[in-house]
């Protein structure tokens, strides 16, 4: 990101500057004309859907006035080093991509990064305003947590409103902040994007090329840190699956990724990456795999297999899509949903040997094989099917509520002035929660409200969703081919 020109692994999009605006934007989003041109595309080519009887139409005819700043995003940079180590991982067999970005990104700047996406961290304690802060949904989530106020969570943004605020005083008619619904300019803790930030530690910080090099380049104090920070996740990753509350509140968890089970998805993908590779009995990996493996054999192995269908020896999953979750008989999501929960048992419950085959851990359940082996055939038999099951909700607008549905201490322009019901323009608003909320006065306000918050359902909200047939299929070939490995591993 230009505007922080140090952090290369930001840069997930070009960028061009704008001597309008004084600031460096994305090139595909320099005007209105392209804001409405991008979002009609959406509709034409039906990447977008509106849940319930409605269209894209309304968002393509959201009145974009001003160009956005664009902030730095924590998910797509966590991807960039996933992808990165990945790449780094191969043995040059692609060459060309990985020295692109073996080239981009060296080991001080991801350590920059790394201590810069720390350093803008929520941390509800904090008396910087810009740790404190978060949005009203995220503070909802998070204050159920019974070490919320002790601990630090990875921002889904790096904003410091500090610089927010003093470039809206520059240029009155700019609009600075790109993330306005549903949390009003509020940055927000997305348990996915946290998830995937320590994906993305565990594979740099293991791997030989980079990981000791990073670790160096990172200050003394920041080292510690960084192994508070990824022990901390992972006891609040834990706590938030051995609590059920993806089930029960997969609307707030992550307000970008509505599938119920892809928390469940991901941290099994960790769990396995960090049984494939050597960890040493002292080092902090180990208490992280091992807080994993409890959490995910004891509780979101039973969440899956409670949830599973069988029929005429064939097993599948459903999400909502299709309105699933109302038990009606619809089940539009069933082969992307089925292909992600059949990964995430395998991951589960199956390690990488040296030579990159798959064995069955010695205590995996009988009932485990049974089911996954099930599935798979319903994979194998429905992986080409031409019904309307192959779609997904691979990514969200936004969640349910609005964020003034939640508690709230904070209700400002983005200039510092105070915002008055009624105000305008209301997408300069600024609402969310700063610091700790007095525990008396947050339980007087759910119990006034604690009906309204109740999750029930996708089916009964209206939630923007996008749909990919290749994410879905991309799963199918990658359960298929897991499976194939652990079968030829055991002949």
């Amino acid at each position: 990101d230009f505007n922080h020109p140090n952090l290369d692994a930001f840069n997930f999009s070009p960028q061009v500057y704008n001597s309008k605006y004084n600031w460096w934007l994305p090139k595909e989003d320099l005007t209105e004309v392209s804001y409405q041109l991008y979002l009609i595309s959406l509709t034409n080519l039906d990447l977008c859907k509106l849940i319930r009887n409605s269209s894209c139409e309304k968002a393509a005819n959201a009145n974009f006035q001003q160009p956005d700043y664009i902030m730095q995003d924590v998910d797509d940079t966590s991807m960039n080093l996933i992808i990165g180590s990945y790449l780094l991982s191969t043995n040059n067999q692609f060459v060309n991509a990985t020295n692109i970005w073996r080239n981009n990104n060296n080991s001080q700047k991801i350590a920059n990064t790394i201590k810069f996406i720390l350093d803008n961290s929520y941390q509800p304690n904090s008396t910087d305003f810009n740790n404190n802060f978060t949005s009203s949904i995220s503070y909802y989530m998070l204050q159920f947590y019974p070490q919320f106020d002790s601990s630090l969570f990875i921002n889904t943004w790096i904003t410091n409103f500090t610089e927010v605020k003093s470039l809206v005083q520059k240029n009155p008619n700019s609009i600075p902040i790109v993330v306005f619904v549903p949390n009003y300019n509020s940055n927000n803790v997305d348990a996915i994007v946290n998830v995937r930030f320590i994906i993305a530690l565990a594979r740099l910080l293991n791997n030989l090329e980079l990981g000791e090099q990073i670790l160096t380049d990172l200050p003394p104090s920041d080292q510690i840190k960084l192994q508070q920070v990824t022990i901390s996740l992972t006891n609040w990753f834990v706590w938030l699956i051995e609590n059920h509350f993806d089930v029960i509140h997969p609307d707030i968890i992550s307000q970008y990724y509505p599938q119920a089970t892809t928390l469940i998805s991901l941290l099994a993908k960790l769990d396995n990456y960090l049984g494939s590779i050597n960890l040493p009995d002292y080092n902090y990996w180990s208490l992280v795999k091992n807080k994993l493996d409890s959490a995910l054999q004891n509780y979101s192995t039973s969440q899956l297999l409670n949830s599973v269908q069988t029929n005429q020896g064939l097993s599948y999953w459903d999400d909502f899509l299709g309105k699933a979750d109302q038990n009606d008989n619809y089940h539009d999501d069933r082969l992307d949903t089925t292909a992600l929960n059949v990964n995430s048992l395998l991951d589960i419950w199956t390690v990488k040997l040296a030579n990159n085959q798959l064995k069955w851990n010695s205590n995996t359940p009988n009932i485990v094989k049974s089911i996954i082996s099930q599935s798979i055939n319903y994979l194998s038999l429905n992986a080409l099917s031409t019904d309307d099951i192959r779609d997904n909700a691979v990514f969200s607008g936004g969640s349910p509520l609005s964020a003034t549905e939640y508690y709230f201490n904070y209700d400002y322009f983005i200039d510092g002035s105070k915002y008055n019901v009624g105000d305008e323009p209301d997408n300069r608003r600024v609402l969310g929660v700063s610091g700790v909320v007095n525990n008396s006065t947050y339980n007087d306000w759910l119990i006034l409200n604690q009906n309204k918050l109740k999750f029930n359902s996708f089916n009964y909200s209206q939630i923007i969703y996008w749909d990919s047939y290749a994410v879905t299929d991309s799963l199918i070939i990658l359960a298929l081919s897991k499976y194939q490995n652990l079968v030829q591993s055991i002949q």
